[in-house]
């Protein structure tokens, strides 16, 4: 939850920026992306059909990281949504 919030997320764009990773690009969805924590969880095309469960749940706190935070109901689909789409 914490990398969430800090945008320290084990994502190429973070990884890039400590020398851990040779590209800051998505390498799931190969749109010439960086691979930042707004995209891992509301952008990439990879995780879809997991997102849209994820903002169905979410309804109007869909895609809005400070509202999704300030519920415990809507962090845990969040963090739901991270555990399913097995990229950790």
């Amino acid at each position: 939850l914490t990398q969430i919030r800090t945008g320290r997320l084990p994502l190429n764009d973070h990884l890039c920026k400590i020398k851990k990773a040779d590209t800051d690009k998505c390498e799931k969805c190969n749109r010439g992306r960086r691979e930042t924590v707004q995209h891992f969880l509301f952008e990439c095309q990879e995780y879809k059909i997991l997102r849209s469960k994820m903002d169905q749940a979410h309804k109007k706190a869909k895609r809005n990281l400070k509202m999704i935070f300030q519920s415990e109901q809507h962090t845990k689909i969040l963090l739901r949504y991270v555990v399913n789409t097995r990229r950790f």
